[in-house]
């Protein structure tokens, strides 16, 4: 009987020991179940934040796009106007060189006119 109680005492004294290994074993796992719990959490917050900035970062794009399209249409349109108004320079240039020409013209034909009566004023005259 005693030899039993030694075994049991030792028996108990082991089913101790085990017990506070695995009281320490759940206390390690509820610890570890509650970083990972918080790691998950900034994981689900980062991966937010990320498709946040990803969706800003698009809508940029899509306003910078805009813009650029804006900005074509608008030097295309810049570059028409300025073609019409080198053509209508041209034109006018044209119509200007023409007059001038037109203006001489006249004025050869007026000039010796003009100076044909003066020339017989001033022979009679005298």
């Amino acid at each position: 009987m005693v030899v039993r109680l030694c075994v049991w005492k030792a028996t108990a004294d082991q089913l101790d020991q085990v017990r506070a290994q695995l009281a320490k074993a759940e206390a390690r796992s509820e610890s570890t179940e509650a970083q990972a719990a918080e790691l998950r959490t900034r994981l689900a917050d980062q991966e937010q934040a990320a498709q946040e900035q990803r969706k800003e970062a698009a809508a940029e794009a899509h306003r910078m796009a805009e813009r650029m399209t804006t900005a074509l249409a608008e030097r295309d349109q810049a570059r028409q106007e300025a073609s019409k108004a080198r053509e209508e320079a041209a034109r006018l240039a044209g119509q200007l060189q023409a007059h001038q020409e037109q203006t001489a013209a006249l004025l050869a034909r007026i000039n010796p006119a003009e100076s044909k009566p003066a020339g017989t004023r001033k022979k009679g005259g005298e």
